[in-house]
């Protein structure tokens, strides 16, 4: 049995038609300031075992929001990894906060904050990021890195 790995860098949804589409691409590596509330292109996780998201934001500007993780198991019409705008039954999942040891559904994001979302037990087909802005604008870095068994 072969194990996968893969570290992935989140990408914006920036098509309002289909929001599973990042055309073009704007990656959430840092460079790119969000001013508004955004979500990630969703990422197939259906085959995975465990899945670590991690969202920073660097210690310049004064970003205040929350970020999340949703999942979703709904079915694609183009394939199991392949997101469409058959996605839409998206809720927040629940993780323990790494600094308190409490269930939570978002964490705080302001200057220089990292939150970390991990989940040891993956079992939705579908992830994605969610930044909901309060104030401020944000650069935020967001990558996700899976691990499962090969096909």
């Amino acid at each position: 049995m072969s194990h996968a790995s893969n570290s992935i860098i989140l990408q914006v949804a920036t098509s309002t038609s289909d929001p599973s589409r990042q055309n073009p691409a704007v990656l959430l590596d840092g460079s790119t300031v969000l001013n508004a509330t955004s979500n990630s292109v969703p990422v197939f996780v259906g085959r995975i075992q465990t899945f670590c998201v991690v969202a920073s934001c660097p210690s310049s500007g004064t970003p205040v929001g929350t970020v999340k993780i949703q999942g979703c198991v709904d079915a694609s019409a183009h394939g199991e990894d392949v997101p469409d705008v058959n996605l839409v039954n998206w809720f927040d999942m629940a993780f323990i906060d790494p600094t308190t040891g409490l269930w939570v559904t978002s964490q705080a994001i302001s200057s220089a904050t990292t939150c970390v979302f991990e989940s040891t037990d993956c079992s939705v087909r579908y992830i994605r990021l969610v930044y909901t802005k309060t104030s401020g604008s944000c650069t935020l870095s967001a990558k996700a890195q899976i691990k499962g068994f090969g096909h």
